[in-house]
């Protein structure tokens, strides 16, 4: 797919205009530009591909650095995830090829924390102590009442409270990090469906 798209932005009292063009080369969809600048990767790493090649003329003081400059911001601008190829000719024009991800980046899925059953040995033991040992028999009897998803803060509480104190080991061995579990693709697929004689 080639197409061509031209930007021109004017520096304020007419000192000079910087005109960038680009000529679409590949498929991927452009978006999710922002300020700031792309950045400029030694090569095409795997997982990128081509998207077009930018060229930007600035009127006036063309420096290489200016080029360069304003290269970088188009390039973010216009939703880039980096250039390849920078080739800047001073006073004239710079080029880079714009490239793109393939496929978006996943974010990490967020931890699960879940809160184990506090043993009987801890419940008698903070009872048996002073001020921290009532407070810690408080919440260990909310968390008996309060549903799985909000058990996690009234022991975060007692940690931020008693930092120091004999139980805060155990406490904290009450977190157990969850791993989530995921569908196989291929389970929900026609190519996994089970066949039928």
């Amino acid at each position: 797919m080639r197409g061509f798209l031209t930007l021109v932005s004017c520096l304020a009292l007419g000192v000079g205009c910087v005109h960038s063009t680009m000529e679409r080369t590949g498929r991927l969809r452009l978006d999710g530009g922002g300020e700031g600048r792309a950045p400029v990767l030694a090569s095409l790493p795997s997982g990128f591909e081509e998207v077009g090649v930018i060229t930007v003329r600035a009127d006036g003081i063309a420096t290489g650095e200016r080029l360069d400059r304003h290269l970088l911001r188009r390039a973010a601008l216009m939703g880039c995830d980096g250039v390849v190829g920078v080739q800047v000719e001073e006073d004239v024009d710079a080029e880079a090829v714009c490239v793109k991800r393939r496929e978006p980046v996943q974010a990490a899925a967020p931890r699960q924390i879940r809160v184990r059953e506090p043993s009987p040995e801890l419940v008698a033991q903070a009872r048996l102590a002073g001020a921290e040992g009532t407070a810690l028999v408080a919440v260990l009897t909310q968390l008996r009442s309060r549903p799985a998803a909000e058990r996690e803060w009234p022991l975060r509480w007692y940690l931020q409270t008693y930092p120091d104190s004999r139980f805060a080991p155990d406490v904290g061995a009450l977190f157990e990090e969850v791993t989530p579990t995921y569908a196989s693709p291929d389970a929900v697929s026609v190519r996994g469906a089970p066949t039928t004689p």
